[in-house]
């Protein structure tokens, strides 16, 4: 069961000499299975040499394979599948045109919205009354300058809001407790 090649050293237990030097290894490890064997240059060499190789091999691979798939596409035409037609698929109508003149006066939409900003203009250049709300309207213009000369309205003391009441606590509540 001992190896002649493992000597035990005399200074320490724990280190074993082997062929392939000193070892921090028991001796009852290595007597149970454990290979203290070390991997010199010549391994890590050859490991990447191998991988190098497996590199282009697997390079090489993958170029004829995408190789191969731009011949198929080619000889499809881009084809996704037999019952795919050949020609280009137009969307569904209506196709997106102008609008129709309306009325009797051709109108595009531009110009709807052209007009409703003149109309928005004149609205805030004219005096106004309705009746109905009894709300008036007065220009711009005109309000602005009675801004600045009266100032922004304040609150009357009796138009304030009241302030919220402080919440009693019952003394005979437990609180949820």
């Amino acid at each position: 069961m001992s190896d002649p090649n493992l000597q035990s050293s005399p200074s320490h237990t724990d280190v074993t000499v082997t062929s392939a030097g000193p070892l921090p290894v028991a001796a009852d490890a290595l007597a149970q299975g454990y290979e203290p064997e070390r991997i010199g240059v010549r391994g890590y060499v050859v490991f990447v040499v191998c991988l190098i190789a497996s590199a282009i091999v697997i390079y090489l691979l993958l170029w004829v394979t995408m190789r191969g798939f731009e011949r198929v596409e080619s000889r499809d035409q881009g084809l996704n599948s037999a019952l795919q037609s050949s020609q280009p698929l137009v969307p569904p109508g209506p196709a997106l045109q102008p609008s129709l003149a309306q009325g009797e006066i051709p109108r595009q939409p531009w110009q709807d919205m052209a007009a409703y900003r003149v109309h928005e203009e004149e609205l805030l250049k004219t005096y106004a009354y309705d009746e109905k709300s009894g709300q008036s309207r007065i220009p711009i213009d005109r309000a602005m300058e009675l801004l600045v000369q009266r100032g922004l309205p304040t609150t009357q003391p009796s138009m304030r809001l009241p302030q919220p009441a402080t919440r009693q606590l019952n003394p005979e509540s437990s609180g949820g407790r």
